[in-house]
């Protein structure tokens, strides 16, 4: 089980990716009920689901390296 801090650190590097980017996570590994959700619901689901995204940590890394 997680600490607060670091859940909160999770979601945080999970948000960094944008909502489409979040939505397209969802729908490649048929994670449901995604559509209608606004960003920060995203950013739960997927964080909720983590174990079920292979390639989750490589998304947000390469995000993070077209930021810098």
């Amino acid at each position: 089980e997680p600490s607060k801090d670091e859940e909160q650190f999770r979601k945080k590097e999970i948000s960094i990716l944008t909502k489409k980017e979040l939505q397209k996570i969802c729908k490649d590994n048929k994670i449901k009920d995604f559509w209608t959700k606004n960003k920060a619901q995203l950013v739960d689901l997927v964080y909720n689901n983590e174990e079920k995204i292979e390639d989750l940590q490589e998304l947000i890394e390469a995000k993070r390296q077209s930021k810098l």
